[in-house]
């Protein structure tokens, strides 16, 4: 009789072992999957939120405006509190308010490289704008009409 009981408490043991270690790697496979989530959609605000320094931001406004939302909803909660500040500046100032739109920026940016095990960088991040230069206008060789 007691041989009984012995198999049957280590099969149970070995049961539960195998339940509680396909528990475990499921929750590590889900965290790791939300992770790579959240990292994704935050590199995209990120890369969104800095087209607005090289494009006119009524050409960016849709990027932009989907940049602040996922920031807002998978960002940290200092990260939340930046956009409101620069939401409420830019609404009240009535034009782009570049301090509180950096600071947006360098966080994102600091947080998603501590996210992906790379070190802070200090200091602001650096933009350059690019333009073409001016296509001078194709003239005709032939003559104005008058009064043109």
């Amino acid at each position: 009789m007691g041989m009984k009981w012995e198999v049957l408490i280590s099969s149970f043991v070995i049961v539960f072992g195998l339940y509680i270690g396909h528990y475990l790697e499921t929750s590590r496979d889900l965290e790791n999957k939300r992770r790579e989530q959240r990292v994704e959609m935050l590199v995209k605000a990120f890369q969104n939120l800095t087209k607005i320094y090289n494009h006119d931001i009524l050409e960016v406004k849709e990027d932009m405006q989907s940049a602040l939302i996922d920031v807002q909803l998978l960002g940290s909660p200092a990260q939340a509190e930046r956009i409101e500040l620069y939401v409420k500046n830019v609404m009240k100032e009535k034009r782009q308010v570049w301090d509180d739109f950096d600071n947006i920026v360098d966080d994102l940016r600091n947080d998603l490289r501590e996210e992906l095990g790379l070190p802070e960088i200090k200091g602001k991040v650096w933009w350059i704008r690019i333009e073409k230069a001016q296509e001078a206008t194709n003239q005709s060789s032939q003559p104005m009409p008058p009064g043109k």
